[in-house]
């Protein structure tokens, strides 16, 4: 969690990552630091993945 403030009015932030399969099943997910921008979770997840 990282404190912080977004435009929703939340001060506590974390980011949950989720991959799903093609029926929307989730099989993958992990939670990150409050702040991880989108461009960063998705280059992260893709190279955990491989």
């Amino acid at each position: 969690m990282k404190l912080g403030y977004c435009k929703e009015g939340y001060f506590n932030h974390v980011v949950l990552a989720i991959v799903v399969n093609r029926d929307g099943l989730p099989f993958y997910w992990e939670v990150l630091p409050g702040g991880t921008s989108d461009s960063k979770t998705i280059t992260w997840l893709i190279e955990n993945l491989r």
